[in-house]
């Protein structure tokens, strides 16, 4: 119904996320304590998934770049 109308009579201030993997935060109650919901595993698993590919993917990246300086290197060394 809108601020100073709930019992505790305050300004609640609430994010309500658009992602159900985000959790809620904010003040609310008579004391305006901070809340929060806990993220649920299933979607807590997918984002650490998803994470996991990324690194991986950037891991993988490197190694490759690593290889290519040290043919290169090694090539230099023995044409030198």
């Amino acid at each position: 119904m809108g601020p100073m109308t709930g019992r505790g009579r305050g300004m609640c201030i609430l994010k309500l996320p658009a992602e159900p993997d985000k959790p809620v935060t904010g003040l609310a109650g008579r004391a305006g304590r901070p809340i929060g919901r806990p993220r649920q595993p299933e979607a807590e698993l997918a984002k650490l998934r998803s994470q996991e590919q990324q690194v991986q993917a950037v891991l993988r990246a490197i190694r490759g770049r690593l290889e290519m300086l040290e043919t290169r290197r090694l090539r230099v060394a023995a044409g030198a």
